[in-house]
């Protein structure tokens, strides 16, 4: 299946039923994605849902893991203003993403 960029987004221009719009997936590779670790891909994937079946559970994830990412940058310093220096990250962003992690967000299912 070859690949091409168009104005739209991704297309793959040959799909095993015929050509695939942009957001659009194969799902008979199985090949995985960024989250999937090694050769088995799909099979061995850590995640609770696929990323290409729920757009939105899958942004909502990522949101909640970079608050999580966030907090242990922000344990390591004594402010917030220290770890925004060391890190790069704004300072709001590390406050929203703890404020976010102290209330207990619960995992996005």
């Amino acid at each position: 299946m070859s690949i091409y960029a168009s104005g739209i987004g991704y297309v793959a221009t040959a799909g095993p039923r015929g050509p695939l719009m942009a957001g659009e997936h194969d799902e008979t590779d199985v090949s995985g994605c960024s989250e999937s670790p090694g050769d088995y891909g799909c099979l061995v994937c850590p995640l609770a849902a696929c990323r290409y079946d729920d757009p939105g559970w899958y942004s909502r994830y990522r949101s909640w893991r970079t608050a999580l990412e966030h907090e242990a940058i922000v344990s390591q310093y004594p402010t917030l203003m220290d770890a925004s220096r060391a890190t790069g990250i704004g300072e709001r962003s590390l406050a929203r993403s703890r404020r976010r992690v102290l209330a207990g967000e619960p995992v996005p299912s």
